[in-house]
């Protein structure tokens, strides 16, 4: 597989993951900004993560993926949808997976109030589940988006049978939303407020 030859940008936030299995730095980059400096990397890496077991209880434009030709196509759908963030371990350059952020601008149902709001997803390669990577990730997005003065409400949605995800949002401070909750998917959300 094609590893990233020195990532040039600058990543939005850096976290620690350390247990008994991975011991491990990863960098958070906005991946726009690696497609244009590390295009053919980044294609090889996104092909090597979205296997069918990655993908398989995420939405259809998510299946498939497999050819280089469809992980840029994918790609490319990304950077037209959503903040594409991509996880790269620092001391390999490899690519463990992607945080997706949705930014909007919605009423709150209570106060009738305008209110920021990100929709989040993430996905990681299978070698990485099961290690506290995404707990560490979404704990350290909630502080970076604090940091940048983002007061606002995160929400998450999540198949109501992948209980590894569930434990990650509720370790992560996110309480359920039965009012978006259906039989299929649960939804997540925190509300979190800039550091002063």
């Amino acid at each position: 597989m094609q590893h990233f030859t020195g990532i040039t940008s600058q990543s939005l936030f850096v976290f620690n993951q350390h247990n008994i299995r991975h011991k491990a730095v990863i960098g958070v980059y906005p991946c726009e900004a690696l497609y244009t400096s590390e295009r053919q990397a980044l294609i090889a890496q996104t092909l090597a993560v979205m296997t069918p077991a990655v993908t398989e209880s995420l939405p259809p434009h998510y299946q498939g993926v497999d050819t280089k030709e469809k992980a840029e196509h994918w790609l490319l759908q990304r950077f037209q949808d959503c903040q594409l963030l991509a996880l790269v371990e620092q001391s390999n350059q490899q690519l463990l997976g992607f945080l997706f952020v949705h930014h909007a601008i919605e009423t709150d149902e209570n106060s009738g109030l305008k209110q920021a709001t990100q929709h989040l997803g993430y996905l990681l390669s299978v070698p990485y589940w099961g290690c506290g990577i995404a707990t560490e990730l979404l704990q350290s997005y909630v502080t970076y988006c604090q940091s940048l003065g983002f007061s606002g409400v995160l929400y998450a949605g999540v198949e109501t049978a992948n209980l590894g995800s569930i434990r990650v949002l509720q370790k992560s401070g996110f309480e359920p939303d039965d009012k978006l909750s259906t039989q299929e998917n649960l939804f997540y959300r925190l509300n979190i407020r800039a550091m002063s």
